[in-house]
C-alpha cells in the first residue's frame, strides 16, 4: 500500500500528502506516524469495501441473502 500511495502522490500530486510522510517517518522512525498512517489506511480499505458491498447488493437482488 505505501508503494502505490507514493507513486500516485508523485504523478497526481507532486509528491505533497501522506505517502511521503509515511516514507520520512520510515526513514527517520517516528513510530507514532507509522503506526497512523497503517491504522488510518487499513480504516479506509475496510470502509471502501463495505461501501462497495452495500452499493452492490442495492441493484441486484439476487446477492441479497433470503432468509
Amino acid at each position: 500500500m505505501i508503494a502505490g500511495t507514493i507513486v500516485v502522490e508523485n504523478v497526481l500530486f507532486l509528491g505533497l500528502g501522506l505517502g511521503t510522510l509515511c516514507i520520512s517517518s520510515i526513514f527517520n522512525r517516528d513510530l507514532p506516524v507509522i503506526q497512523t498512517y497503517v491504522l488510518f489506511i487499513g480504516v479506509l480499505f475496510v470502509v471502501f469495501n463495505l461501501v462497495f458491498d452495500i452499493l452492490q447488493t442495492c441493484p441486484n437482488p439476487r446477492l441479497r441473502k433470503e432468509s
